[in-house]
């Protein structure tokens, strides 16, 4: 546990909780923020079996008093951020504030969840996964659902972009910046200047896109772009801190927000190298890229190659087209796309001031 002093009364304490998945070393942050006598928490971390317990302790160990509890906010709708909501929401009586985009993942039913599956399933058929990388990307997946109680919709209210929620003397302003899930928001202080982004800007790892299934071309076009800019839009904010959804916080904005483009801008070129003369799908691609990928990486992989696949077919330099129900990438020669060379990492910019 660290605590961060903002004011006189205002701090913002971070809780690191347990994942339950990778090498047993994997931890998302739960950030408790005290202002006077408010009590709210951005994000409550997974609720992995024998993880409530210690997450309980830390919450008592700060002196949090869960009757105090004014809201829970969560940054966006994937497991190891909302795993404890209704836990906690139901100890509380706080309400679960999420954007509208992604409520549906945090109280979505079992007819939801056969829904996102057969989509998923789909999805990366369509992309090039063979059926033992989606039977056991899915299994992944469906087993790891279970480290989150899906939420009722009376405890949830919804948010937009723009919209001001008030924490003690503080303002919390909802910055809509998809990408990573459809309905990821950060949180802006704009007086003090702190900024709370869930997994949309992290130190300890790229952020990467993850594209709803049943999105189309032009709909992932425009959330690859809003990903991007959205980055590139919070070196303006003159930011003191940065409270990530995992690692340490950090002051560092300009330099964690290049990094991640870069890795884009590299990623870029390197899916030109690999396809070369070849019309190939996003994972073959991806499997090119890193031989050692498992099965789920692999998933998360095939996203970032396809944002970056359809992002060149966007500026001229590749086309797609589909084969047998896969969809193929192939490069364009210079005269083939005329002088259209204008990068998608290049355009556009979105205004989050």
């Amino acid at each position: 546990m660290r605590s961060y002093w903002i004011g006189d009364d205002y701090r913002v304490c971070q809780v690191e909780v347990l994942m339950g998945w990778g090498d047993g070393k994997l931890f998302s942050n739960v950030y408790v923020v005290q202002n006077g006598d408010v009590l709210v928490l951005v994000d409550t971390g997974c609720s992995a079996p024998g993880t409530w317990h210690i997450f309980h302790e830390a919450l008592n160990g700060l002196g949090c008093d869960l009757s105090r509890l004014e809201r829970i906010i969560i940054t966006h709708g994937h497991v190891d951020h909302y795993g404890f909501a209704k836990r906690l929401s139901e100890a509380s009586g706080a309400k679960v504030y999420v954007h509208e985009d992604d409520l549906h993942k945090i109280s979505g039913s079992r007819a939801f969840k056969k829904g996102f599956f057969r989509q998923l399933k789909e999805f990366m058929w369509k992309n090039g996964m063979d059926e033992e990388e989606i039977k056991e990307t899915c299994a992944a997946m469906s087993y790891f659902s279970n480290y989150a109680d899906q939420l009722p919709l009376h405890i949830c209210e919804t948010v937009e972009d723009g919209d001001i929620i008030p924490v003690g003397k503080a303002l919390f302003k909802i910055l809509h910046c998809p990408g990573h899930s459809a309905g990821h928001i950060c949180l802006y202080d704009q007086v003090n200047r702190i900024l709370f982004t869930g997994d949309h800007l992290l130190s300890v790892r790229i952020p990467n896109p993850v594209f709803e299934p049943a999105w189309g071309s032009e709909k992932r076009k425009e959330v690859w772009r809003r990903f991007l800019s959205s980055m590139e839009d919070m070196k303006k904010l003159q930011l003191k801190m940065v409270f990530p959804g995992h690692g340490k916080p950090f002051r560092d904005v300009v330099g964690v927000v290049d990094h991640c483009l870069s890795y884009f801008k590299a990623l870029k070129k390197k899916v030109l190298e690999v396809m070369g003369a070849r019309e190939m799908h996003p994972a073959g691609i991806a499997r090119e890229i890193d031989s050692k990928l498992k099965k789920v990486p692999l998933f998360l992989k095939v996203m970032d190659v396809l944002g970056v696949l359809e992002a060149l077919e966007d500026e001229g330099r590749v086309e797609s087209y589909f084969e047998e129900d896969r969809l193929i990438f192939k490069r364009i020669g210079p005269r083939e796309r005329g002088t259209n060379d204008v990068s998608l990492l290049e355009r556009g910019k979105a205004n989050v001031t």
